[in-house]
Parts: structure tokens; C-alpha cells; sequence
């Protein structure tokens, strides 16, 4: 059992630290995949169009008081 432990403390750390370097070189590329920026650009398009919801939510909310006069 002992043994079993011995080996994978060092096949462990060879992976983790493959992943790190394959996490590092990802972010220095540019860290975003085709599907990342697609999913960017979608977001950023609905965030444009719920500013413009919340502008009209505000401007009739602040004519509701002139409306009741």
C-alpha cells in the first residue's frame, strides 16, 4: 500500500504541474477559445440591450408622478 502511494504522489504532481504550464501557455495566447468569445459577444449584447430596457423602465417610472397630477 505504501509503495501504491509512493508512485502516484510523484505521477500526481507530474500532471498537475503539466496542467499548470498547459493553463499558463492557454493565458498567454490569448486565453480565449472560439466558443469563449462567441459566448463574450453574445453577453455583451444582451448586457447592451437590458441597459437599454432598464433606460426606458426609468424614464417611466420617473413620468409615473407627472401621469397622476
Amino acid at each position: 500500500m505504501e509503495g501504491i502511494i509512493a508512485l502516484c504522489i510523484p505521477i500526481v504532481a507530474i500532471i498537475c504541474g503539466s496542467m499548470l504550464a498547459l493553463k499558463k501557455m492557454n493565458m498567454k495566447s490569448g486565453g480565449l477559445t472560439s466558443g469563449d468569445k462567441r459566448e463574450l459577444e453574445t453577453l455583451k449584447i444582451e448586457n447592451q440591450q437590458l441597459k437599454k430596457r432598464l433606460e426606458n423602465l426609468e424614464v417611466i417610472v420617473s413620468e409615473l408622478p407627472q401621469l397622476k397630477e
